[in-house]
């Protein structure tokens, strides 16, 4: 028992980014399947991301009653407080994933993804303008995580719960992120280097346009220059951050490597949406190349991560 406790003062909310990325990869294989006509395992890893998902709840709910102090420490760090949302982007992402599989499911995990995503939003932007502990040095691409649940919101609302108000999710995404986009930029051009241990989550910086792409056609019902705009960025920071690989595979293994999952994940979904949507051929190879990149990453985190867990 003593030894079970120890275990969970250790445990962190980021773990939660592991969800993140094995919900992503189900929606990734559905869209795989629409787009090659063949089918796959999507529906298994949307069931294994929500036994996960469930697990990990049960493990940091257990750490909130035994250590509450430990809990509140990790939402008063800089770094770690960004990854609280973490919990309901997952919650978000496992909607989308049951829309086809059990449709009330998905509508009670949208519900309280959205609501409580929501509060976390107005959370931590409170938190960012009347701080008193903040500098430069602190800003890394995980202060983009609770911008990005806001683009995901529409992409499951949309047929849960249609309306006009799901731009209100979507504006307060894109708009922060273009703001933090160039407050990072400037960090990182004119302040110190990201610690090691945050070198992965550059790839972070590849979601909120890749999933800003999948939510605006989503709701506009097509595939115009805007959308291109943002899904061209999001190619560009994916290829940037490629010919850039080797300072990527000198960082020693942590969970931060679950960075790569997602933006991943949201680049090749939004490949497949747009091809579905346009019939360009190039964006059918591209989104194919994508995926079994992703699929390689996938394994390796999941291998990874498995023997790390059985050696501590």
């Amino acid at each position: 028992m003593k030894l079970l406790f120890e275990k969970l003062s250790d445990f962190p909310v980021s773990f939660f980014s592991v969800v993140m990325g094995l919900a992503g990869y189900a929606l990734a294989v559905e869209k795989i399947e629409q787009t090659t006509g063949y089918s796959l395992y999507g529906w298994i890893i949307s069931l294994f991301a929500l036994t996960v998902f469930s697990v990990l709840s049960i493990l940091y709910a257990a750490k909130w009653y035994r250590f509450p102090n430990l809990v509140r420490d990790e939402f008063d760090d800089p770094v770690r407080l960004h990854f609280f949302p973490t919990f309901s982007i997952g919650l978000l992402l496992l909607s989308i994933a049951f829309l086809d599989i059990s449709p009330d499911t998905a509508t009670v995990l949208w519900t309280i993804g959205t609501l409580l995503h929501l509060i976390l939003s107005f959370v931590i932007v409170s938190i960012w303008i009347r701080h008193d502990k903040f500098h430069p040095d602190h800003l890394n691409p995980s202060w983009f995580i609770p911008i990005v649940g806001n683009l995901i919101v529409p992409i499951a609302g949309m047929r849960i719960l249609p309306g006009s108000y799901l731009w209100f999710f979507f504006s307060i995404g894109i708009i922060f992120w273009i703001m933090l986009l160039a407050l990072f930029l400037d960090r990182a051009i004119f302040h110190k280097t990201l610690s090691a241990r945050l070198i992965p989550t550059f790839f972070i910086i590849i979601a909120p346009p890749a999933v800003g792409a999948i939510s605006y056609i989503l709701m506009a019902g097509d595939v115009n220059e805007f959308a291109y705009i943002l899904y061209f960025f999001a190619l560009f920071l994916a290829l940037l951050f490629l010919a850039n690989f080797p300072m990527f595979t000198k960082i020693r293994f942590s969970l931060s490597w679950w960075a790569f999952s997602f933006p991943i994940c949201a680049l090749s979904i939004a490949s497949s949406v747009i091809f579905t949507i346009t019939g360009e051929d190039y964006l059918r190879s591209l989104s194919l190349v994508i995926f079994a990149i992703l699929t390689i990453v996938i394994v390796t985190l999941l291998i990874r991560t498995t023997r790390r867990i059985l050696q501590d």
